[in-house]
């Protein structure tokens, strides 16, 4: 299963750690993405969440379009 399919199939809100730990990073690392607006989130009183949805759709427009397709096997060996 690919992280935006992970990120897809969850009915619940996110928090900080649980993002950061799908995405391998650090939680002050995330925090700065949130403080710089760069990832989508939102606040319940002073607690940040993130709608796993779109982080899915975020994290879809950040990478390039062919690591996010999987890749076709063709019948022949690829020359190095």
């Amino acid at each position: 299963m690919t992280l935006i399919e992970q990120l897809r199939s969850k009915k619940k809100a996110l928090t900080g750690r649980g993002v950061g730990w799908l995405l391998c990073v650090a939680i002050r690392t995330l925090y700065k993405e949130v403080e710089d607006d760069h990832i989508p989130f939102f606040r319940v009183r002073t607690s940040i969440r993130f709608d796993p949805h779109q982080v899915a759709d975020w994290l879809e427009m950040k990478m390039p379009s062919r690591s996010v397709r999987p890749q076709r096997q063709s019948g022949s060996i690829a020359r190095a």
